[in-house]
């Protein structure tokens, strides 16, 4: 039996990906908080930023009647949050690249480029 609590999430999610014409895929694997409030905040005024289970935006994006919505699933991340935003995609993307931050490397993190310690 499926909680009504899961059913309204995803029939939420499924009204903002109708309604909002650019969406956006984040991972949020290892993701600062902090540095995701900064995002918020600019985000506001003319978007939204939700995070949910993978399997609930999913089953979303199945009953979302938007043409071409469900290739989204392909790409979806671990930990995701979907962008909901209501200008143009191509200023959304400068928004959000613009708040890009480095980070100090942690115990146990993967580093994306390979090290080198030269000799001596």
């Amino acid at each position: 039996m499926v909680k009504e609590e899961k059913l309204k999430k995803v029939e939420e999610l499924k009204k903002m990906i109708e309604e909002f014409p650019v969406i956006g895929i984040a991972d949020l694997y290892k993701f600062p908080s902090r540095e995701l409030q900064k995002i918020r905040k600019v985000v506001r005024d003319g978007g939204l930023i939700k995070a949910s289970k993978k399997s609930t935006i999913i089953f979303a994006l199945k009953e979302a009647k938007k043409e071409g919505i469900q290739e989204l699933e392909k790409i979806i991340p671990n930990q995701p949050a979907i962008i909901f935003m209501k200008e143009n995609a191509f200023k959304s993307y400068l928004k959000l690249v613009s708040m890009k931050f480095e980070t100090y490397a942690k115990e146990f993190d993967i580093a994306p480029n390979d090290i080198v310690v030269p000799a001596g």
